[in-house]
């Protein structure tokens, strides 16, 4: 029997990060995938400021901007009948907008990008296994049990056909949409699978003369013949400037999904093109539904779900890979912690207390997008049959026309939601053991993800992220999250704490857990140089910001008190230690 602390049942972004992550923090791990390799279509692309965060801290960052589309090619999203007819509007996206650029600047060190994840999985994977992960391909998970202190997996080698088991003290299942794990299991969920059908076409075209003057990530089809996700809309995304694309129509989900040869993919091609294309290469075609569903709970005993295995919603919003990466970032150092003897398993329980908001919210959110272009169409439409569509209302000088015109403009302004998600990404605040705060010390409360979408802050709260903020370090410009996570605990400060920084040491030495200790100081070797964490962030030089290795504050300490007592307590109440 193989052992090892962790074993992942899944390589997607959710299933590699959290292999990499582990292996970041020394706990050993191994990853199943029943594939013989990683995605082998581009899915999931517009990558997050969060998501590029993590990516730094793995020290992936270069590699991953090697392979991106920078947010400069990216910022429009251009509304049309066909990619060659005459535009009917675009939505400045991903932070590109003017009104709104500083937020995104404000928020994070790094931009908004779109890498697909084809390119992404490798990344991740290679990673984790440089860093300690094993890595089995062509193995398919079948069962587990577990009991009070492990899981008994079993596997199947698809190549040879042997079957084994694998001992674990935890399971992770980041099986994707169908799995497996989370039906076994008993998760509950709340919502509906299977709302509506979609195909994608993956095919390589040279379409530069038609969009390099307008980059673009995504072109929205107003067409009543690409009925997508039960809209009049088609898509055409593009998967690398300005040569390879995907496109994505829909069937009729009351029936099986239809067979799409290449013939019928270039029919479909052509009518999201708007005119024949010479040299197109068809490289993938597949079909997938639309799902509005999420778990109300991820975990059971030592088996936890993460990413689409708990919400499943359409691609709208670019919140899938996103989330999923995020979810294994807060459940990755709890497992750590409890491997290495650092915290009591009570911390684990904080994962889908902390998460399943999220993962509701998002699925909300996906899915509101869809009623919003819902909503953009009624602009066309006589009101009877949503699928005659009639562009040209929009067009001429009646006070039809102009009423029309009115209402895209109100249409397009609430769609801009759908391409501007910092709200959702940063405002998250975290309500659970880990987090101690009086509720008013919570920005955002269970249920308000939603209502914050569009809303950017940077205050030091306990339960939220801790702000980005440029800072001199040993007279180097540095971003202030560089200073934190990376598996540890940090503790930050004035120049008039030097009484915390004492008992974080002598807590430090006393109990063996790393803490990294920070003391942000005119003459010291940290400078609020622009003077953010003080003006923007409300930071007080007496106080002590806690903070959890995802980055995520736990405690703030106030000037007047004591230090070493009320640390301690606080860690107590933390870790259970």
């Amino acid at each position: 029997m193989i052992e090892t602390d962790v074993l992942i049942v899944g390589s997607g972004p959710s299933g590699a990060s959290a292999a990499a992550l582990l292996s970041s923090y020394s706990v050993s791990n191994i990853v199943v995938t029943k594939y013989k390799w990683l995605a082998d279509t581009p899915r999931a692309h517009i990558t997050s400021q969060r998501t590029m965060e993590i990516f730094d801290e793995l020290g992936v960052i270069e590699r991953v901007m090697a392979h991106a589309v920078p947010n400069q090619y990216i910022g429009n999203s251009v509304i049309c009948q066909t990619l060659v007819s005459e535009e009917i509007g675009r939505i400045k996206s991903w932070g590109a907008a003017p009104n709104r650029v500083s937020e995104y600047l404000l928020n994070s060190p790094f931009e908004v990008c779109d890498i697909p994840q084809n390119y992404v999985e490798p990344i991740l994977i290679e990673k984790a296994a440089a860093s300690g992960s094993i890595i089995k391909f062509c193995t398919e998970f079948i069962s587990f049990e577990q009991d009070l202190s492990h899981v008994i997996s079993t596997v199947k080698d698809r190549v040879s056909g042997e079957i084994y088991q694998i001992k674990s003290r935890y399971l992770v299942g980041a099986d994707g949409g169908r799995s497996s794990i989370a039906e076994s299991v008993g998760l509950p969920f709340s919502g509906r699978m299977g709302v509506a059908g979609s195909i994608n076409i993956v095919f390589k075209a040279d379409l530069t003369r038609f969009v390099a003057h307008r980059p673009s990530a995504l072109f929205w089809m107003l067409n009543p013949e690409a009925r997508v996700g039960g809209l009049s809309v088609g898509l055409l995304r593009m998967v690398r400037p300005w040569n390879e694309w995907l496109c994505v129509w829909s069937y009729d989900i009351s029936r099986p999904p239809p067979k799409v040869d290449e013939e019928k993919a270039l029919e479909i091609i052509k009518k999201i093109i708007g005119e024949d294309v010479d040299d197109i290469s068809i490289k993938n075609i597949s079909t997938w539904t639309v799902n509005d569903a999420y778990a109300k709970e991820y975990s059971k005993g030592k088996v936890f779900c993460v990413g689409d295995a708990v919400h499943r919603h359409p691609p709208n919003n670019g919140l899938g890979s996103n989330t999923s990466i995020q979810d294994s970032y807060n459940l990755a150092w709890k497992l750590a912690y409890v491997v290495k003897g650092w915290a009591t398993e009570r911390i684990l329980e904080t994962y889908s207390e902390e998460r399943v908001p999220v993962g509701r919210e998002i699925v909300r959110r996906a899915n509101k997008s869809l009623s919003e272009t819902k909503e953009l169409l009624t602009v066309f439409s006589d009101g009877e049959d949503e699928a005659a569509l009639d562009i040209e209302v929009i067009r001429g000088n009646s006070e039809r026309n102009r009423d029309a015109r009115t209402s895209l403009a109100r249409s397009v302004l609430e769609k801009s939601n759908e391409f501007n998600f910092i709200g959702i990404e940063s405002n998250i605040s975290y309500k659970s053991s880990l987090t101690i705060a009086d509720d008013e010390g919570h920005l955002v409360s269970d249920g308000d993800l939603e209502n914050v979408n569009s809303i950017f802050h940077s205050k030091i709260s306990p339960g939220a992220r801790f702000p980005h903020v440029w800072l001199l370090y040993k007279g180097k410009e540095v971003s202030s999250l560089s200073l934190i996570g990376r598996g540890s605990f940090s503790l930050i400060t004035g120049a008039s704490g030097e009484h915390w920084i004492k008992a974080a040491e002598e807590w430090s030495h006393r109990k063996g857990i790393p803490l990294s200790l920070y003391q942000v100081s005119m003459r010291g070797e940290i400078q609020d140089i622009y003077f953010d964490l003080a003006n923007r962030c409300d930071f007080h030089e007496g106080s002590a910001i806690l903070i959890r290795p995802d980055g995520y504050i736990a405690w703030i300490g106030l000037p007047d008190a004591a230090g070493g007592e009320e640390l301690s307590e606080v860690l107590f109440k933390i870790l259970g230690k």
